[in-house]
């Protein structure tokens, strides 16, 4: 199947994460809305509908890198373009360009023109955590984590705990050190974050794993969204680092950041972690007390939409 390039317009929110020890990834294609209706070729904000005569609302593509301010380019899967220039300043029918934007709310990390994926994050936290649920609290201090951003749309990442413990026993992970809780490596996105006002976040997943702490096993799973406090806006520096915050409201059991929106779905999401004491899942929370610095291989940009 033949590819080409297509410049997109994009406002964009941003977003990173933390992970390690991971493989390469290529960018994977992903769903963009058109900017005139009637010029795409699907229906749907997943780009499982086809529709003919390029009647559909949304294209199918890569984001590439950015031309000058917020034009950027997309590489098509197909010659679906209503433009012949990278600039779209000359129409033509069947073209190899079009403008595009991502769905409403989107999120994405970008990189200097001649730059690319994947971009090594690391960040270290010595304050106290906190793992919040109905039936149980797990207390720590200390947390890193480590890996790669591997597209636009976020990566894998892998975390550790230090230091933690319930009131009757020290805590950990299967195979790991006494008071040593390492995740599981797993999937983050960068989303928009609805709570906030600025509101670039990240969605981290959290496959189900196991801790131990004396006689009792503590089941986790689920997903929780952390807020980015420092995203760029258009013509601001670009980031080396930035800072996350992983709070929990006042209520046991529930975050502060409580529903988030992803690039390819215009409708509000909501992050749900749970945790099982041994009296079966409940809602949980995990807090990592004041903001953790998280330094970045390669210079990014995140502005909100």
């Amino acid at each position: 199947m033949k590819r080409y390039t297509v410049v997109l317009v994009v406002a964009v929110a941003g977003g990173l994460a933390l992970v390690g020890a991971i493989p390469s990834l290529a960018a994977a294609e992903a769903c963009y809305r058109v900017q005139i209706r009637g010029t795409g070729n699907y229906s749907d904000e997943n780009c499982t509908r086809r529709v003919p005569l390029l009647t559909g609302e949304y294209v199918l593509g890569t984001l590439k890198h950015r031309i000058a301010g917020n034009l950027w380019c997309l590489e098509l899967l197909e010659e679906v373009g209503t433009h012949e220039d990278e600039l779209c300043s000359r129409l033509l029918a069947h073209g190899r360009f079009i403008e595009v934007l991502p769905a409403s709310k989107s999120t994405s990390v970008l990189l200097l023109s001649g730059e690319s994926f994947p971009v090594s994050v690391n960040g270290s936290s010595t304050e106290a955590t906190e793992l919040q649920n109905a039936a149980g609290t797990l207390k720590g201090r200390e947390a890193s984590s480590t890996g790669e951003i591997l597209k636009e749309t976020g990566g894998l990442y892998k975390a550790e705990f230090k230091n933690v413990e319930e009131p009757r026993a020290k805590c950990n992970s299967s195979g790991d050190g006494a008071g040593v809780v390492l995740t599981l490596q797993a999937n983050f996105f960068a989303v928009h974050d609805e709570d906030e006002l600025r509101g670039a976040g990240i969605l981290f997943e959290v496959p189900e794993f196991s801790i131990t702490c004396g006689t009792t096993t503590v089941k986790i799973k689920g997903n929780q969204v952390g807020l980015v406090t420092n995203p760029n806006r258009s013509g601001e520096d670009l980031l080396t680092s930035f800072k996350l915050k992983l709070h929990c409201s006042s209520t046991v059991g529930e975050p502060e950041d409580t529903q988030y929106w992803t690039s390819l779905l215009a409708s509000k999401l909501t992050p749900v972690l749970l945790a099982n004491f041994g009296t079966g899942f409940k809602k949980a929370c995990e807090l990592v007390s004041g903001e953790t610095t998280v330094n970045l291989g390669k210079m990014i940009e995140m502005m909100n939409p």
